[in-house]
């Protein structure tokens, strides 16, 4: 199946060939798309090249629709000559001699000339287009000749275009100019600087004009019209995003006006591109219907309950009454982010050397949050990062807690403890662990070989009563020094 498209727009046309007037289509972007039931593929964008804006015309002359125009004769007029004047095939203007010296109106009126023999042309139309004539007559009757044809094109005025932003996928982002006509030239503007391109569509690598203001202009021969700078929406990272101003979903924020409204002026708050508010309209049906935001008696924009969807530039423009534009407002960024959930931090002991490594984790997916990692409220300093490793005997008896935060808000996790060397958990004792019993075995050991020792050197002796006095004299020393040893365990 055949799918035409043109400006991104769907056409109902489904044949392999699409037919178009080139005139009506100069700067349209045309791409057809084929499927089948398991796959579709899309062609790249295409524009016209039969037809050139004004170059078939050969026009050296402009009028806009409505104004007023001169057509030069381009010869120097003797007061004895007669003047005529033809459009294409027909006489619009024509003098006769007579006998008296100004000459008769044949057809025209005198206002229709100047001294000069120009053309005076009133509330021109599209049908005043075309070829001018000019004849000039001497006194004699004769024709002047190597007399210059003027080509005029009457053209309707640009209307101002507005600019569509498209984001196709995390990378780029597509900036169209947007206007409801079709003879026109495009130039584009970054930061109000022209840029090479002269397509309607202005494609960029969005992170590398994150905060950069894109307008396009269009103009004729006769008039131009340049739209309303918009910044792209479709790489927003943190600290780079270009946001002035952050706020959490579901709370409210207010966008100042930052100029004295006055009554007779006209306001209007513009969403990116979208035109939200228009005090000409909000004055004829008394109330804003909208349950979103609200304008003050200021021209300051409260937005309520706010949601992600808020996202985006806030521009005012103020016209007076004559549709002027009367101060250069500037717009505003907004970046509505949730409000961080509480973290939690598990702990993991790694290496031989005994470290200890605890990682926050949060349920949220944002570029947005940055980690802190605290011991006693106090920040450790130098850990950014999602997970903190240390040795295991440098945070013994510490409680280790991270902070999540995000422009708008923070969270704090509950502590924790290291648990690769066991001795304390929480600040209470965690009872004996295994040096408690190697010691333990050490003395006993002691205890037994001296007991060997003495022994083998009573051997000889034949007073039983010594040799029992001796070994009890030895066990008291063995009992008093695991039991001191115990005790400089346990406390």
């Amino acid at each position: 199946m055949i799918e035409w498209f043109m400006d991104d727009e769907k056409l109902e046309e489904k044949e392999k060939t699409l037919t178009r007037v080139a005139k009506d289509v100069a700067n349209a972007r045309f791409s057809c798309n084929v499927s089948n039931p398991v796959s579709s593929d899309i062609s790249l964008p295409v524009q016209q090249n039969c037809y050139e804006l004004y170059s078939q015309d050969v026009c050296n002359l402009y009028g806009a629709i409505g104004d007023s125009i001169v057509v030069p004769l381009n010869h120097k007029l003797d007061k004895a000559s007669v003047l005529k004047w033809k459009h294409n095939d027909t006489i619009i203007f024509e003098q006769r001699k007579n006998k008296s010296p100004n000459p008769i109106y044949v057809k025209g009126k005198k206002d229709d000339i100047n001294p000069d023999g120009s053309l005076k042309l009133t509330n021109l139309d599209a049908n005043d287009s075309g070829n001018y004539i000019p004849k000039v007559y001497s006194q004699d009757g004769a024709l002047e000749s190597n007399m210059k044809i003027t080509r005029l094109c009457v053209l309707a005025r640009v209307q101002k275009p507005r600019v569509k932003i498209m984001c196709p996928n995390k990378s780029e982002v597509k900036f169209t100019c947007v206007v409801s006509q079709n003879d026109f030239n495009i130039e584009w503007l970054m930061e109000g600087k022209r840029l090479k391109e002269k397509e309607m569509t202005l494609t960029r690598v969005a992170k590398d004009v994150v905060n950069a203001s894109f307008s396009c202009n269009v103009s004729n021969p006769v008039s131009s019209e340049l739209s309303l700078p918009v910044q792209q929406n479709c790489y927003a990272p943190h600290s780079q995003d270009g946001c002035d101003e952050y706020a959490a979903t579901g709370s409210s924020f207010t966008v100042p006006l930052k100029h004295k409204l006055q009554e007779s002026e006209n306001l209007r708050w513009f969403h990116n591109t979208t035109i939200i508010f228009n005090s000409k309209l909000d004055k004829r049906t008394k109330r804003n219907t909208r349950k979103d935001f609200f304008v003050d008696s200021t021209g300051s924009l409260k937005l309520t309950k706010l949601m992600k969807d808020n996202s985006g530039q806030y521009a005012p423009i103020v016209h007076d009454e004559e549709g002027r534009n009367v101060a250069h407002l500037l717009s505003l960024s907004l970046c509505v982010l949730d409000p961080v959930q509480k973290p939690n931090v598990t702990m993991k002991c790694t290496g031989s050397t005994i470290n200890v490594s605890f990682t926050c984790s949060v349920d949220q997916k944002e570029n947005y949050l940055e980690y802190k990692w605290l011991t006693k409220d106090k920040e450790l300093e130098g850990n950014l990062k999602d997970t903190l490793t240390k040795k295991a005997e440098d945070v013994m008896n510490l409680p280790i807690a991270c902070n999540v935060s995000n422009p708008v808000s923070f969270a704090i996790s509950e502590p924790v403890y290291q648990e690769c060397l066991k001795l304390y958990v929480a600040g209470e004792k965690s009872g004996p662990n295994i040096w408690v019993f190697v010691r333990f075995g050490a003395g006993f050991f002691l205890l037994l070989l001296l007991t060997v020792i003495v022994c083998a050197t009573s051997l000889t002796q034949k007073n039983k009563y010594a040799i029992r006095g001796k070994i009890y004299y030895l066990c008291m020393c063995a009992f008093i020094y695991i039991t001191i040893d115990i005790i400089i365990i346990y406390f």
